[in-house]
């Protein structure tokens, strides 16, 4: 658990503050990028975050902090923390500042005369401590948070509802608030690969980096009190590989909230009690009691895992459907009252329809998009080389220089050496020409620069420069783009650079993905150097300004809101000759390479589409072959769209340029795909 000691300082030294302000999620680490050869990871450990207590503050001002999420520890990822100010006097405005080894944020904060005030703020916890450090020109409160080093393995369930409490089933008893360990269930339940952790509607965070690690998010009762800040968070989520259930239930608020009308499974929903539960209990192996109240509904794109027949009608009590890169889930069954909530078969059949999902997938794919361009994979046709527009001009490109290995260094130092004092003096000596050493030992010394020199000249040579690489996922129903990527930078001198970047959600250092083999993801990142960040958090990060020593380089990966309404678009036109027909237009400033057009595992080549161009495509009415080839690379995006029927088209954005927009962009360096799903067309 975590420890939180706190203490006051009025006449604190602004020399704590720390020069840069990285993001909440989080500029971890910036690395200096240290010329891309030392590169040291650091395995990202979760933490939890116990209970609070407010240290007294300066003229009657006081700060506490607990967690948004209550349940199981917090784990790997992203923590949303709540921060309570309790304010005496007058109002007054400050800065806190959180920060710890891999994190540090600014944010801004007015404080209410006589009152409280609330904000929100995320980062990580480590092994050392947190601090949050509240700044105002009265003097200045510390807090600091100390977790443990422990490893979370399991798979994390979030619920969204009023009913704190509900989903304890899964691990087996219930969790005292401030105890580190479980009280002991009466019902038996085995420990579970799973966690659980609660939020209340109104508090459910509205950036989708909050969610990221979460293996899956339950709408309860309650949940259609959900802002609709946080309903498009949780939407980002999925599109971006996230699992969503819905659950039937006497209570139909949640099912019949427009704003998940893209997302359901089913449609016209009504409860019933089903009667005839034999197919229920052999299901979960478990005897179901004689009358579930269930929810009936129609399949909206969606998939039945699991159908019942009642009075001579087909009911689905778990569809799934595929929504970007995640999945939507629909469990019929209502676990949360009436018959079903003390049925020991619960606990199997919520399991079985969380499934695996597609979070490791996605995750998976995210990270290779960001190394190499994402691909539809047919493995029955050929796809056409199409080249992107070349670059006009040779310009020196920093990120493919190098600098001389040390034993080259080393050998060209003793060269100089030997050349400089025994062999000059030597041949001068032969010649009795000793005087001369005063013109050849410079002039060796500027031959031996220059070998030096030239074996560098990339970096010095170049430019002020970026390249970037990553997916940009959009969707037809939306009018904003998620960019997941990174960016690297090359400074060839010192100085304070404005960025004025901003729409981001999250900004780290460049880190890798692995998996423990059950499911869950874990972050490896790299050590960097904090120095030089200036960003402060608003709601959505900024970041104004950077400082740089001379030839340095700079790599973030980051996740950016990108405005693309109306960008491109499809349509399918009536079927011919046992084929449907396509057209796809693309109305984006950009060039879209190497395009394609996967539906419902069949893949068509678009080729190329030019801004304000349409291409007509056609599919054959056919199941998709089979592939003999071991399955599509992470790389490709029709491990996603076996199971539906909205269109995904794919290919390479030519001219797009998210990221920090300064300097040369290494287009020939650079690699941005496009992954856009459009409306389901079934």
């Amino acid at each position: 658990m975590v420890a939180i000691a706190a203490n006051s300082n009025s006449n604190a030294s602004s020399e704590k503050r720390v020069q840069t302000n990285c993001a909440p999620q989080c500029v971890c680490r910036l690395g200096i990028y240290k010329m891309k050869w030392q590169k040291i990871g650091i395995g990202v450990i979760g933490f939890g975050l116990a209970a609070v207590a407010s240290a007294s503050g300066i003229d009657g001002l006081e700060m506490g902090m607990s967690r948004i999420f209550s349940g199981e520890d917090a784990w790997n990822g992203i923590v949303p923390i709540r921060v309570h100010f309790d304010n005496a006097g007058d109002e007054t405005s400050g800065n806190l500042l959180v920060q710890n080894s891999n994190c540090a944020m600014t944010y801004p904060v007015k404080l209410k005369g006589h009152g409280s005030t609330v904000l929100t703020v995320y980062t990580t916890l480590d092994s050392n401590s947190t601090n949050a450090t509240l700044q105002t020109s009265k003097g200045s409160i510390d807090k600091s948070l100390f977790g443990s080093n422990e490893n979370s393995i399991q798979r994390h369930i979030l619920l969204i509802s009023n009913n704190s409490g509900s989903l304890d089933f899964l691990v087996g008893g219930r969790r005292s608030p401030l105890a580190d360990e479980p009280i002991n269930s009466s019902n038996g339940d085995r420990a579970t690969p799973y966690a659980v952790n609660y939020v209340q509607p109104g508090d459910a965070p509205d950036r989708a980096i909050c969610y990221s690690t979460t293996s899956a998010i339950i709408l309860g009762p309650g949940s259609e009190n959900l802002s609709d800040s946080a309903v498009k968070a949780i939407q980002e989520y999925v599109l971006t590989g996230g699992s969503l259930m819905f659950t039937g239930g006497q209570d139909l608020a949640v099912l019949n909230d427009a704003r998940w009308k893209n997302l359901l499974p089913v449609r016209n929903v009504k409860t019933v009690a089903l009667t005839h539960t034999r197919n229920l209990s052999e299901y979960v192996d478990e005897l179901a009691p004689n009358s579930v109240s269930v929810t009936q509904g129609i399949l909206a794109g969606a998939d039945s895992k699991l159908q019942v027949s009642e009075n001579g009608k087909q009911i689905p009590l778990i569809a799934e459907k595929s929504s970007g890169l995640g999945t939507v889930t629909f469990l019929a069954v209502d676990f949360f009252s009436g018959a079903t909530a003390d049925w020991g078969g619960r606990k199997t059949l919520l399991m079985k329809a969380l499934g695996q999902g597609n979070g490791l997938k996605a995750r998976a794919f995210l990270q290779e998009s960001s190394t190499r361009p994402t691909t539809s994979f047919n493995p029955n046709t050929v796809a056409k080389e199409e080249s992107a527009t070349p670059v006009a001009g040779a310009v020196q490109n920093p990120f493919n220089a190098t600098l001389p290995p040390a034993t080259q260094v080393f050998a060209i130092l003793c060269s100089y050496f030997l050349a400089v004092i025994p062999i000059n003096f030597l041949i001068l000596k032969k010649f009795n020409r000793g005087e001369l050493a005063w013109v050849t030992a410079p002039a060796i010394s500027l031959v031996f620069a220059g070998v030096l020199f030239s074996s560098a000249h990339g970096l010095y040579s170049a430019k002020l420069s970026t390249a970037s690489q990553g997916i940009l996922l959009a969707e037809a129903s939306s009018n904003e783009g998620i960019f997941i990527g990174k960016t690297q930078m090359f400074f060839p001198s010192s100085g304070n650079y404005s960025l004025n970047w901003d729409g981001l959600q999250r900004l780290t250092n460049a880190h890798t993905t692995r998996s423990n083999g059950n499911g869950v993801l874990s972050s490896q990142e790299e050590q960097g150097d904090l120095s030089g960040i200036q960003a402060t958090d608003t709601g959505q990060i900024s970041v104004a300004q950077l400082s740089v020593p001379n030839l340095a380089f700079r790599e973030f990966s980051y996740t950016q809101h990108i405005p693309l309404a109306h960008w491109f678009a499809i349509k399918k036109s009536a079927n011919r000759n046992n084929l449907e027909t396509y057209t796809v237009t693309n109305a984006s400033p950009y060039e879209l390479a190497k395009a394609t057009l996967t539906v419902r595992g069949r893949v068509v080549e678009v080729y190329r589409l030019t801004p304000g161009s349409t291409e007509t495509v056609s599919l054959p009415i056919a199941k998709p072959v089979r592939d003999t080839f071991g399955g599509p690379p992470a790389s490709s995006v029709l491990q996603f769209t076996s199971k539906t029927s909205v269109p995904v088209l794919c290919g390479e954005l030519v001219g797009f340029r998210p990221g920090p927009q300064i300097g040369s962009d290494f287009k020939e360096y650079s690699h941005l795909s496009l992954a856009f799903f459009g409306d389901n067309l079934q």
